[in-house]
């Protein structure tokens, strides 16, 4: 019985051995398993806690915290977008309302409303009031002053915007030359899905617009048509501004966007006693570049500052203005119309007005 216990103890060394070579092995592992759980969320980046700001783990590259706390903050350029946009609707009233013809002095005001679409973003829609005061000198030059406000809204963005300035007709027999300057300012508010909470802002940008046309109008009885060439020259832009409201907010710093196009065409008008219904087609080509910049970094992290490129636009398209007119009577003159833009790349736009004009 000895021999035979000694064997069983013999045999059993082994396993036992093993057995604890599987324990420290599996509290190694075990630990081995925490370390690079560990390792993987330092990879991974920072823990996430809400109401706290983000911080940066020992060797990780700011820059790279943008991408992952702020993947669209492309949305936060549409505030210089909508401006220059809203320009475009501006001289598109403009031009069709202002007249060289008729008596000394007129007053008028247009209504509209506005649909853009732009491809990778929301749909905004602009309602804005534009009035304006101009006078006939001499025989050949009419001098005007105009402003306006609007209101601009989507899911992301509310905007009010307020702007004022002048035009110039000169004109002789059918040519006329067209001269007009506006500037403005709007205040806004951004809204976008943050970290841990929604993300706003609020700030206030401004723009200005300079454009030139020039035409001739052929007139053949109750039909008067002609050719036109257009240039207009816009910039907006926005300071620096910083939102709140989430574990990762980002400082949008100040900004500028250019837009330089140019509109061959021809419009046309024929009378039917009273009514007088208008209508014109462009070729418009914008030269400036057509994708918008903005650099963001995050407010805790001044140094994670990137530069975000937002949807590239294409740079031709067909303009087609059209509507109708009524005399109501000697001094007042109503009237509807319509404003699309086709083929641009990326960009759809159409607009509706509703305008007065009075003549003393």
């Amino acid at each position: 019985m000895k021999w035979i216990a000694i064997l069983l103890f013999l045999l059993a060394l082994p396993a036992y051995g093993q057995n604890q070579n599987g324990q420290n092995n599996g509290q190694g592992n075990k630990t081995g398993q925490g370390q690079g759980n560990n390792a993987d969320h330092r990879g991974k980046g920072p823990e996430f806690v809400p109401g706290k700001p983000v911080t940066l783990l020992p060797g990780q590259d700011p820059k790279s915290l943008v991408g992952q706390t702020a993947s669209n903050s492309r949305n936060l350029a549409l505030p210089v977008r909508i401006a220059l946009s809203d320009l475009d609707i501006v001289r598109s009233i403009l031009l069709e309302r202002i007249g060289y013809g008729g008596r000394e002095i007129g007053f008028w005001a247009s209504s509209h409303g506005d649909f853009t679409k732009e491809a990778g973003s929301t749909r905004v829609k602009t309602a804005g009031l534009i009035v304006a005061l101009d006078h006939r000198f001499l025989a050949h030059l009419v001098l005007g002053l105009a402003g306006g406000y609007s209101h601009t809204w989507s899911n992301t963005l509310a905007a009010n915007a307020g702007w004022g300035g002048m035009y110039a007709i000169l004109f002789s027999g059918g040519w006329y030359l067209n001269q007009t300057a506006i500037a403005g300012g709007d205040s806004f508010e951004t809204t976008r899905a943050g970290l841990l909470g929604t993300a706003r802002a609020n700030s206030s940008g401004w723009f200005a617009s300079e454009i030139t046309q020039a035409g001739y109008n052929l007139k053949r009885g109750d039909l008067t048509f002609g050719p036109y060439g257009l240039l207009q020259y816009a910039i907006a832009g926005n300071p620096t501004f910083s939102e709140t409201g989430s574990s990762a907010p980002v400082t949008v710093h100040s900004g500028t966007s250019s837009s330089t196009v140019t509109d061959l065409g021809v419009d046309g008008a024929y009378e039917f006693g009273r009514l007088t219904i208008k209508t014109s087609v462009a070729w418009e080509h914008e030269y400036s570049d057509t994708t918008s910049f903005t650099t963001v970094s995050l407010v805790s992290i001044p140094s994670s500052a990137v530069t975000v490129a937002g949807t590239s636009l294409g740079h031709d398209s067909v303009l087609i203005n059209s509507g109708i007119s009524y005399q109501l009577n000697r001094a007042i003159n109503l009237s509807l119309g319509y404003t699309g833009q086709y083929g641009r790349r990326n960009y759809e736009s159409n607009s509706a007005t509703g305008s007065i004009r009075i003549t003393f």
